[in-house]
């Protein structure tokens, strides 16, 4: 009986006791629970970059441009209810207000910058400034009837800091002068006229007086004097100049040949030697005239030889054009039996650059850079010779 009454009690004394150790288990868990909650703050997530859009905006001072900015996370999703400081690097460019609206006060660029719990982006503004004044150059002059002059208009901003912007022109009488859209002014008849050049609203004038031409007073061709090559044109050199000593230009100029069959003369002044002989050639405008006397020899053609015989102590005479800028001259006489001596005589020259004087019919005579103009070949027959082939070759070959 009392081993039984002994576990009865036993029994009854470690129910309560393990009761106890459950609760206090599960309290405690609570309480472990409950300082977990406590102790642990919210780690707000970090700003990694800040999008500004539009990136780049130009406009004219006092335009404005309202700016957007979205903070984003390192996986570029957006954050919301974020706050946006904005600023501007140079606000004498462009102001910046606290909500992104972008004022531009001056001429140059600077950035806007947007910034969040320390991170930062930024747009790029351009800001251009206005025209407040154009001028032209030159604004007073006189130009001659039948003459074209370009005018140059230069826009500039308020601190006349030059500006590249479009430019119109008007002419307040076309019927005296017109201005093309380029600024070029073109004489119609004798007249004052004002040409204006407008760029956004500002102007500037040019006072401009079409006078009547200066009379011809002399006329000069040239050369004055020389040779010919037959079949050869040469184009001749024309200055007209008025009492002054003004060169005058866009007048119309009357060619003529003293002796047509000799030689001819085109509208341009270009004298083609038809034979040998003598002649004259005329340019004349306005009544005045200028000549320059030729005499016409046998013409060689760069490249290709002419063969002829000759007597002893005879010389024969040929002429070749050689054009202004010509690289080369080469003067060679082959083949044939006899003894002929060669000799070259540059435009103008009364004495040969090259004497060429070997035994027999072999002669060489070559240059660099040959003045331009007619040269005169002479062959002198130091032996009568015979089947003598003399060739001018001009580098480059003239057309």
């Amino acid at each position: 009986m009392l081993s039984l009454s002994s576990r009865a009690t036993t029994s009854g004394a470690l129910r309560p006791r393990r009761v106890r150790f459950s609760s206090l288990l599960l309290f405690g868990a609570l309480i472990t629970v409950g300082a977990c909650d406590e102790d642990t703050p919210t780690d707000p997530v970090r700003v990694a970059s800040i999008e500004v859009t539009p990136r780049l905006s130009s406009a004219r001072v006092g335009a404005t441009q309202q700016l957007a900015a979205v903070a984003k996370d390192a996986s570029g999703n957006a954050m919301s209810g974020e706050s946006i400081t904005w600023s501007s690097s140079e606000p004498t460019v462009a102001t910046v207000s606290p909500s992104g609206l972008v004022t531009y006060v001056g001429s140059g660029s600077t950035a806007i910058i947007a910034s969040a719990r320390g991170t930062t982006g930024f747009a790029t503004i351009v800001s251009d400034a206005n025209v407040a004044t154009v001028s032209i150059t030159p604004a007073t002059f006189n130009l001659q009837l039948g003459l074209s002059t370009t005018l140059v208009a230069t826009p500039r901003d308020a601190a006349n800091v030059p500006l590249f912007r479009p430019v119109t022109w008007t002419s307040s009488a076309p019927t005296v002068a017109t201005v093309s859209s380029t600024g070029v002014v073109t004489s119609v008849t004798a007249g004052t006229v004002t040409i204006t050049a407008t760029s956004e609203g500002k102007s500037a004038t040019a006072s401009i007086t079409i006078v009547p031409p200066a009379p011809v007073a002399s006329v000069t061709v040239t050369p004055g004097t020389g040779f010919l090559p037959t079949t050869v044109g040469v184009p001749l050199t024309l200055v007209l100049r008025d009492a002054a000593g003004a060169v005058l230009n866009n007048r119309v100029v009357a060619w003529t040949s003293s002796n047509t069959a000799v030689a001819t003369v085109s509208a341009t002044g270009v004298v083609t030697a038809l034979t040998s002989g003598n002649v004259t050639i005329t340019a004349t405008s306005e009544g005045k005239s200028g000549s320059a006397s030729f005499t016409a020899l046998p013409g060689l053609r760069s490249g290709t030889g002419v063969t002829f015989n000759n007597t002893v102590d005879n010389s024969a005479f040929f002429a070749v054009y050689v054009p202004a800028g010509s690289t080369a001259l080469a003067v060679a006489l082959r083949n044939g039996t006899g003894d002929p001596d060669m000799y070259a005589y540059p435009p103008g020259a009364n004495s040969p650059s090259c004497a060429s004087e070997a035994a027999g019919p072999t002669e060489n005579c070559n240059f660099t850079n040959p003045a331009g103009g007619v040269w005169v070949i002479e062959v002198y027959a130091f032996t009568a010779h015979t089947g003598t082939t003399l060739t001018a070759t001009v580098t480059p070959t003239p057309p």
